[in-house]
């Protein structure tokens, strides 16, 4: 055999594994089938939700930022003072890049979205300066315009 046919024939191969695999998984119900244990096991069949128990309740609604209830919050860098971040926010009153206070929520705009649309930004901060990419477009990354 030829290293073309046999590269060939280990390409179908992994291919039909994998085929068998996705369907042995897309059939199966979450929760059914016989009990799994141990970590070589793996997960359970199909993705399943975990119930929240009151601990998991009590640590996520404990962190939770009040601005993030009324406004889409998109976090991206920490001030480094232990009490605000960097984050894109969108809402009907502003759409920017801002400061938000995480424990009272009170938001320093430091610059507006053109058009909060298609607008998105994403960067970091150093302590000293603040530097983002600010993306024009929902489809491409090459639309853009870096900030500081």
């Amino acid at each position: 055999m030829s290293s073309k046919t046999q590269s060939v024939a280990t390409l179908a191969g992994l291919l039909i594994g994998l085929i068998a695999l996705i369907a042995a998984v897309g059939v199966t119900r979450c929760g059914h089938g016989p009990p799994r244990t141990g970590l070589a096991a793996g997960p359970a069949r199909g993705w399943c939700k975990a119930p929240a128990d009151a601990a998991w309740k009590r640590a996520l609604a404990g962190g939770l930022v009040a601005l993030s209830r009324r406004a889409s919050v998109v976090s991206w860098a920490l001030a480094g003072d232990g009490r605000t971040f960097f984050a894109s926010v969108y809402s009907r009153r502003i759409s920017g890049v801002v400061r938000v206070d995480a424990a009272s929520s009170a938001v320093t705009v430091i610059k507006r979205f053109a058009d909060p649309r298609t607008d998105q930004a994403d960067g970091s901060f150093d302590g000293r300066w603040l530097v983002w990419d600010e993306y024009h477009s929902l489809f491409g990354s090459d639309d853009f315009t870096t900030w500081s």
